[in-house]
């Protein structure tokens, strides 16, 4: 595992492409984040709020699940110690998968079941 950077972006937008989800915009990729390469990326997005978000998890679709399913466990510890590092308070996530709620809960993360709605929009 090593820090993404940005030479890494055309790569892990191809995974995007594949399941159909739109790319990471330059901008997102300045997030700080960590890549398995060729198997799993995922980055943590800093708040001025004392809060940081996981974001932007993905893998290859081509990677094992074996593969996958270690580097995002990874991928994902050492987002957390880079929140802790930073000194933010919290760490928070997003997800409608099931797989990836069973997962943050045993990697530590308290689910908070409430039906929402995401809204976002880009900024023209």
């Amino acid at each position: 595992m090593r820090a993404f950077r940005i030479d890494d972006l055309k790569m892990i937008n191809a995974w995007y492409a594949a399941r159909g989800w739109p790319e990471v915009g330059p901008a997102q990729a300045r997030m700080k984040g960590f890549l398995v390469e060729d198997v799993a990326a995922g980055f943590l997005m800093q708040t001025d709020a004392g809060v940081a978000y996981l974001e932007n998890m993905i893998s290859n679709p081509q990677a094992s699940a074996r593969e996958v399913s270690g580097a995002i466990d990874a991928i994902t510890k050492a987002l957390f110690a880079l929140a802790a590092e930073n000194g933010f308070e919290h760490v928070a996530a997003f997800t409608q998968m099931r797989s990836i709620r069973t997962r943050a809960k045993r990697l530590g993360l308290v689910a908070h079941d409430a039906p929402y709605t995401l809204l976002s929009r880009k900024v023209p």
